[in-house]
């Protein structure tokens, strides 16, 4: 096993940048990429002013895209950082392929691969650094969680089977891959209307604004800030009668 020590956590992310860029794959897979990886990478790089973050992608880009408040917060809000890169996340597609209780890394590799994986608190990871022997162990507990995220891809199928959903809708494997079956649905619909020689009006994504209201002179009123009355009513909940049980 070779390894590579750095000073500081700016020289660090520097490397896995240059090193990205060097082997320039066309698949990057992970788990929980979206939700927390890229989001505390972006962060990080962010922090330390490190140029070149679009090496992640092959489009090269010079405005940061925006954030979340805290590292790891909501995920990523832009979903092209990766752009010319396919990005594989195991827990989107194990979503979408199996059911389980929960879809964490230890749990899909108990139901798919029936393999135990070593969790770490992160106080344990803290202590992990004070001698050479617990990190050595530390990092061999990273590549074998490396390893089960690789196995559960293959043996779920996810790169082939998103190919064929793609093939099948006409969308674009990146999408497929992040999942949403709505977006696949409306590329279908797209395709079915444009072999029946039908153009379909472009999709707009601007907000409409609200219609200003008339006042008891006539006089427009400007729209009033507060939570707004909903436009349906709700369900009927009748309240329930006391010495009714059901069995």
């Amino acid at each position: 096993m070779k390894m590579d020590t750095f000073p500081n956590e700016r020289a660090l992310l520097g490397y896995m940048l240059a090193k990205i860029h060097k082997i320039d794959p066309d698949v990057l897979v992970g788990h929980d990429i979206y939700g927390f990886d890229l989001d505390v990478m972006l962060h990080r790089i962010n922090a330390n002013k490190i140029p070149h973050w679009s090496k992640l992608g092959r489009l090269k880009r010079t405005k940061m895209p925006k954030l979340s408040t805290h590292a790891g917060g909501r995920g990523i809000t832009d979903k092209y950082i990766t752009c010319g890169r396919l990005l594989c996340d195991v827990k989107i597609s194990s979503r979408e392929l199996i059911r389980s209780r929960s879809y964490d890394l230890t749990e899909l590799a108990n139901v798919i691969l029936k393999q135990k994986r070593m969790e770490l608190d992160y106080e344990q990871i803290k202590h992990m650094y004070q001698s050479t022997k617990q990190l050595l162990q530390f990092v061999e507990l990273t590549l074998v969680d490396s390893t089960l995220i690789l196995r559960i891809m293959y043996e779920l199928n996810v790169l082939p089977l998103a190919l064929q959903i793609t093939n099948i809708c006409g969308n674009v494997m990146t999408r497929t891959l992040m999942g949403g079956r709505s977006e696949r649905n409306e590329y279908l619909l797209l395709h079915a209307f444009t072999e029946k020689n039908f153009i379909v009006p472009d999709k707009e994504y601007r907000k409409k604004a609200a219609a200003p209201a008339e006042g008891e002179d006539g006089e427009e009123k400007a729209p009033t800030k507060g939570r707004r009355k909903p436009a349906y009513a709700g369900g009927l909940v009748l309240e329930p009668k006391r010495g009714i049980s059901k069995y």
